[in-house]
C-alpha cells in the first residue's frame, strides 16, 4: 500500500513538473502578461493531491488532475468533469444535469433516463439545457437541447436524446446531429470534448485549431477552471 501511494506521488511529481515546463517554455512566452508565470509557480508550490475547492459535493479536483492540460497529453475524466462544472457556474444561460454514465451495449432501451432526470429536465426553465455524459468510462459526449428554436443537439446520443425528448418536453423537437470541431490528431481528444461544450454555452470561445490555436485553447480551458475555483473559494470565506 505505502509503495503504491509512492508510485502514485512520483507520477503526480513528474505530471506536475512537465507541466510546469509546458507553462514556462510554452505558455508564458506565447502570451506574455497573462499571468502563466504566476500559475505555473502556484502550482508546483502545491501539493500534488491538494484539492481545489468549489466544485460542489461528491467531486474532488486535485492539482494533480490539472497536470492534464499541457500539450502532448490526454485530458483525465475528473478534469473535463470539473470545466463541465465550470461552465454550468459560469453561464447562467444553461441548466446542466449530468446524466448518468452509460454503458454500451446499453441493457434496457428505452428505459435509460432516470425518472428522476426525467423530472429534473422537465422542469427547467432556461433555454439552454446542457447534459454532459460519460460513454463506457472512456468517451465523452453531451446533449444541448435549446427551447428557443426547438432542437436536441447531441453527439452519438440519438436514442437517449430521443427519450429525454419523447418524456419530458410537450413539443416536437428536432433533433440533429452537431459534429464540429472535428479531432485530427491522437492526443487531444479531451481537448476537444471541452470546447465542444464550450462552443455549446459561448459562441466566442474560439475556432483556430492551429497549433497556437490549441496551446491558447489549453490555457484558456485551464486558467478557466482555476479562476472559477478561485472565486467560489472567495465567495465561501
Amino acid at each position: 500500500m505505502a509503495m503504491e501511494f509512492i508510485w502514485s506521488l512520483s507520477n503526480a511529481c513528474d505530471g506536475g513538473r512537465q507541466c510546469y515546463s509546458w507553462l514556462m517554455s510554452k505558455i508564458d512566452s506565447k502570451f506574455e502578461g497573462e499571468g502563466a508565470a504566476s500559475l505555473a509557480d502556484r502550482m508546483i508550490s502545491s501539493w500534488p493531491f491538494e484539492l481545489l475547492p468549489g466544485f460542489g459535493t461528491g467531486f474532488d479536483l486535485a492539482w494533480s488532475n490539472v497536470y492534464c492540460v499541457r500539450s502532448d497529453c490526454w485530458y483525465n475524466d475528473n478534469f473535463i468533469h470539473a470545466f463541465t462544472i465550470t461552465l454550468a457556474g459560469t453561464f447562467k444561460n444553461n441548466t446542466t444535469i449530468f446524466l448518468p454514465p452509460l454503458s454500451t451495449p446499453a441493457e434496457s432501451k428505452g428505459d435509460r433516463v432516470s425518472t428522476a432526470v426525467v423530472n429534473l429536465f422537465a422542469n427547467t426553465t432556461e433555454y439552454l439545457v446542457f447534459m454532459p455524459m460519460n460513454i463506457n468510462k472512456n468517451h465523452w459526449t453531451c446533449i444541448v437541447v435549446d427551447r428557443r428554436c426547438k432542437r436536441a443537439n447531441h453527439k452519438l446520443l440519438a436514442e437517449v436524446a430521443a427519450e429525454l425528448v419523447t418524456k419530458s418536453l410537450p413539443h416536437r423537437f428536432k433533433i440533429t446531429a452537431v459534429h464540429s470541431p472535428l479531432q485530427k490528431d491522437n492526443d487531444n481528444c479531451g481537448l476537444f470534448v471541452c470546447l465542444y461544450f464550450w462552443r455549446r454555452v459561448f459562441k466566442e470561445a474560439g475556432n483556430d485549431y492551429t497549433e497556437l490555436g490549441l496551446s491558447r485553447h489549453r490555457w484558456d480551458i485551464l486558467r478557466t477552471v482555476v479562476n472559477f475555483s478561485d472565486k467560489k473559494k472567495s465567495k465561501e470565506a
